[in-house]
């Protein structure tokens, strides 16, 4: 009988979900940015359009007594003259641990070739591990929606089980002499609720504008302002929610150079380049770290299939 060799592949579980706490403990936003961004070089990659920067991204938000929390997030940033990136994040997370408080440094690093069509990511903790991930060749357009797309609404009517399907949360007013059934105090079968019938849903107001253009970072940047009103009621608010996005992008380099997003629920939110340098980066830079050893995921995944299995002895 055969004994599995699994601590390699427990080790490297290790390390990938370090890399996913590295990504995700800042926010969602910034592991979907980092992601959509190694995955469009792979999609559509961009040639002859090297850079090297850094990407400072930064959350503050300021509580109703007047608390200012601060966090950011700083990490390389590069792109070749064969459409590769490389995109790192590196943060330091505060945490209680026994009563304690303390610092944690997170740091991970994931590269998109479009050349081998493959993603590879590694973190900067003990285990000198790197993970290469081999993409399916999907059209760009299935990967995409893949990617982006929101599920599909259900269907109008009742739902699996007998449960009314509605298209998005809402609000719904019941129990008023128009909907309410005489002397029973149920609604009507024709109210919304029953029959499956959308109710008007409020719609947010969307006004979008041209920032013209400046420079950034020694490069020509066209800017836009996109600012989305919440309509009293929507989401339970009082009144209405202006939430602002405005984004500075490089039609030269095809790259977002500056963003800022203001939410009065979450803050603001900012993602700047700074320190950027248009040569070719180091082509070590697109490769794991001396002394790393590489694992397939398909071989790791196949491996942890396998635990707990054994082979006849012959």
């Amino acid at each position: 009988m055969k004994r599995q060799r699994f601590w390699p592949v427990v080790i490297l579980c290790g390390a990938a979900l370090l890399g996913a706490m590295a990504q995700q403990e800042m926010s969602t936003q910034t592991s979907l940015a980092t992601n959509q961004s190694v995955m469009a070089a792979i999609l559509e990659p961009v040639t002859n359009a090297q850079y090297q920067a850094e990407k400072v991204s930064r959350s503050v938000q300021t509580l109703s007594d007047g608390t200012v929390i601060t966090h950011e997030t700083r990490g390389l940033i590069a792109r070749d003259a064969q459409g590769r990136i490389r995109e790192d994040i590196y943060m330091v997370q505060s945490a209680q641990v026994n009563g304690r408080q303390q610092n944690l440094a997170l740091q991970s690093a994931t590269v998109g070739d479009p050349i081998a069509h493959t993603m590879l990511f590694w973190t900067g903790q003990t285990a000198k591990l790197a993970m290469r991930m081999q993409l399916p060749s999907l059209p760009k357009n299935a990967m995409n929606a893949l990617l982006v797309a929101p599920p599909p609404p259900p269907p109008p009517g009742r739902g699996a089980g007998g449960v009314v399907a509605m298209a998005a949360p809402r609000a719904v007013t019941l129990g008023t002499s128009s909907n309410a059934m005489p002397n029973m105090g149920m609604p009507d079968p024709s109210s919304p609720l029953i029959s499956g019938e959308a109710p008007q849903l409020s719609i947010d107001e969307v006004r979008a504008e041209d920032l013209g253009q400046q420079s950034l970072q020694g490069i020509l940047v066209t800017g836009k302002r996109v600012t989305t009103t919440i309509p009293t009621g929507k989401v339970g608010n009082d009144r209405p929610i202006v939430v602002v996005h405005e984004e500075w992008r490089s039609p030269e380099l095809k790259i977002v150079v500056k963003t800022i997003d203001t939410d009065p629920r979450t803050g603001q939110q900012t993602m700047e380049l700074d320190g950027l340098v248009r040569a070719d980066p180091d082509p070590a830079l697109f490769q794991a770290p001396a002394g790393y050893e590489v694992k397939d995921m398909a071989d790791m995944m196949k491996s942890l299939g396998n635990l707990g299995r054994t082979t006849p002895s012959r």
